[in-house]
Formats: structure tokens, C-alpha cells, sequence
């Protein structure tokens, strides 16, 4: 099921666990990577980031608002008459925190904060794909929704993300037209020593990963600039699909690929979720010619805890 945001109010504040992160983390600078129970591993940011108020303070630091910039986007994406949805991937530590805190159960949702900026966001016509819901579930079903010993999502988590995308996309007038590609889907097993685990130097062995390989005669398929389709963001667009990042041609866009039938336009940027995809579209100069939809996808984190903040990027003139 897609866990689009509806209007309403914000889950009950359960802030038990967000002020326990406050206090290990909250004042104090994380550290870069944690190694916690059962073999599962947090990055450090991620941890800070879900601190008791951190989301907050971000709003109001000189660094900008990422309401502001984010509603900007969309608004510039709407007059040229293009559609936007909202990817926020909710943090490892939102899913398992009781694998960093036995004491912290995993039973509900407790990121009331983040919960109320998107229905805040939603709230000024922005579509949100809100992931968390559907990623708790799966929990339940005993499914790794994240790598264990990695910053980011499983090949299942992306997978349904995926899947809920396209289902996003399939109900627009223009979907129909794009199907152009015949694609195949290969099973592969992958051992990956994860970011994190690398980061602290740790001796554990590699991760075993199943991936789904994305061909279409044979080879995977290549982005296409002309695509209507626009996937942007963060790692999380590119972890599976190459450059290094744990697998090839398996990752979020080869994923929509497969699932459309077309090829997507990837503008993926390793770091800068919030605002390095932004900034090369603007470079095209083109005004979002040709496209009818753009999909963000970055990681929940950035809200609050991007390097540069949030800035105001003209991407329609």
C-alpha cells in the first residue's frame, strides 16, 4: 500500500525515544558511526538528526528553512507544469530503535517531529511519499527494510519505494505514452561490506545482499536525459546502481525502469540531498523542458542536518 500523506492531525508526540537521543547526542557531536546489536550499524548524523528538537532548530538557523526551499521547488515545478513528489526516507533509527536500545520499542511510531513537517508540507501542496508506515510493516514481516551494515536502504526497502513511485506515476494522463522498453530482472546475491561497518573499521563479514539487476538487451539501461521522468536526489538514488555503491545496475532508477518501461532521467548526487540535484538541473537552463514529473528522493536526515542548509535554487526562470 502507498502511505501517501493525507490531512490530519500529527501522530500523538511520543518523545521518549527523541529525547533519549537528545541526550546522548543532542549537544554534543556524533559520532561518525555506531556499532549496536545483532550486527546492525548507525550513522551518526542519523542519530543526531532524530535528537529532540534538532528539526526545529534547523527551521530557524541562517542556514535556511527546508519548508521554504522545498515549497519554492515545488511551486516552480508546478507553473512549468510538472509534477513533484517528495521521497523523504525515513531513518534506520525510525525502524530499529530498539537495535540501538533494547529498552526502545519498535512497536509504534514515535518521530512526531518529522511526522508534523510533513504533514506541514503537505499542508502547502506538496505530495509526500511518507515510506515509514509501510517500512514498519515489513519489519513485522521480518523483511531487512535497511542494510544492516550500511547507511541505506535495503534492496527490499528500495524495492517497495519503488513500487510505490510507480504507482504514484501510473495514475497521471501522461504515463500511458512512455512505455517504450522491454526490460529483464536478474536475481543476484552480493556480499557487501557496508559504509558504516567501513567507517569503524570492523571485522564482521560482508553483508549478503539480494539484488534484482535491471537489462534491457542484455545491458543495463542507460539514463536518458530526454526521459519525462526526473529521478533526483541524494545516494539513495545511485546505492545498487553503480559507482561503487555496494551493487551495479540494481538500484532505484534501473528499479523504475523495469517498472515503467522507460528509461529516467538520474540526477543522483553522492551527498547534497538538499540541494546538489537541485543545482544541476538549474545548470540545464531548460526550464523542465519535455518532463512531466520529478521524483526527490533523499534521506530524512537532511531536513535537519545538511551541511549547507537549504537553499533558494532557481531552477525555472
Amino acid at each position: 500500500m502507498v502511505f501517501l500523506l493525507t490531512s490530519g492531525t500529527a501522530a500523538e508526540p511520543t518523545l521518549d525515544i527523541a529525547s533519549a537521543l537528545a541526550v546522548r547526542f543532542g549537544t554534543v557531536e556524533a559520532p561518525g558511526a555506531m556499532r549496536a546489536r545483532d550486527g546492525w550499524f548507525f550513522l551518526g548524523h542519523e542519530l543526531h538528526s532524530y535528537a529532540a528538537g534538532n528539526l526545529t532548530a534547523a527551521r530557524h538557523s541562517a542556514l535556511g528553512d527546508p519548508l521554504s526551499a522545498i515549497v519554492a521547488f515545488k511551486t516552480m515545478a508546478a507553473n512549468a507544469g510538472v509534477r513533484l513528489l517528495l521521497v523523504p526516507i525515513p531513518g534506520k533509527i525510525a525502524v530499529y530503535p530498539d537495535m540501538l536500545d533494547p529498552a526502545w520499542s519498535a512497536d509504534r511510531r514515535w518521530d512526531a517531529e518529522n511526522l508534523a513537517f510533513l504533514q506541514e508540507l503537505r499542508g502547502q501542496g506538496v505530495e509526500v511519499l511518507d515510506l515509514l508506515p509501510d517500512f514498519l510493516a515489513m519489519r513485522k514481516q521480518g523483511i531487512d527494510v535497511y542494510c544492516r551494515q550500511d547507511s541505506h536502504w535495503s534492496p527490499a526497502g528500495m524495492q517497495h519505494a519503488a513500487e510505490a513511485i510507480q504507482q504514484w506515476m501510473s495514475t497521471q494522463a501522461w504515463y500511458p505514452g512512455v512505455a517504450h522498453l522491454a526490460t529483464t530482472r536478474v536475481a543476484q546475491t552480493v556480499h557487501a561490506s557496508g559504509d558504516l561497518a567501513t567507517l569503524l573499521a570492523d571485522q564482521s563479514p560482508a553483508e549478503q545482499l539480494q539484488v534484482m539487476r535491471v537489462e534491457s538487451e542484455g545491458r543495463p539501461v542507460p539514463a536518458d536525459r530526454q526521459s519525462p521522468i526526473v529521478l533526483m536526489g541524494d545516494s539513495s538514488t545511485l546505492v545498487y546502481h553503480g559507482d561503487g555503491l555496494l551493487a551495479e545496475a540494481a538500484g532505484l532508477p534501473d528499479q523504475l525502469a523495469a517498472l515503467c518501461s522507460t528509461s529516467i532521467d538520474l540526477i543522483g548526487v553522492l551527498g547534497g540531498g538538499a540541494n546538489g540535484s537541485r543545482m544541476i538541473l538549474a545548470r540545464r537552463k531548460d526550464n523542465l523542458a519535455g518532463k512531466k514529473c520529478l521524483v526527490w528522493v533523499f534521506s530524512a536526515r537532511e531536513l535537519s542536518e545538511s551541511s549547507d542548509g537549504w537553499k533558494m535554487i532557481p531552477v525555472v526562470r
